[in-house]
């Protein structure tokens, strides 16, 4: 794997526990940020983009990992976890 397809991944792993984090305070459906998820995940790497996060979720929820409704260019924004996820 090259760094930007390493960095994907990193992306949607970040959503995914992000979103087990919100859950476990009591947070269905959050709104999806960019800077939330690196806050709450502790990301350490050059900051999360909106588009980055956006195209996590898109992807998360093609993969059955998240539910919601998604929106043009902006992802799903406010994604739920799945039974997958």
């Amino acid at each position: 794997m090259n760094a930007a397809t390493d960095r994907q991944w990193a992306v949607r792993d970040a959503v995914l526990r992000w979103l087990l984090a919100k859950a476990t305070e009591g947070y269905r459906s959050p709104i999806l940020d960019a800077h939330a998820v690196g806050e709450t995940v502790g990301w350490a790497p050059s900051p999360l983009t909106r588009d980055e996060v956006a195209d996590a979720s898109n992807h998360l929820y093609r993969e059955g990992y998240v539910a919601g409704v998604p929106g043009m260019g902006i992802g799903v924004p406010r994604p739920m976890l799945a039974v997958a996820g």
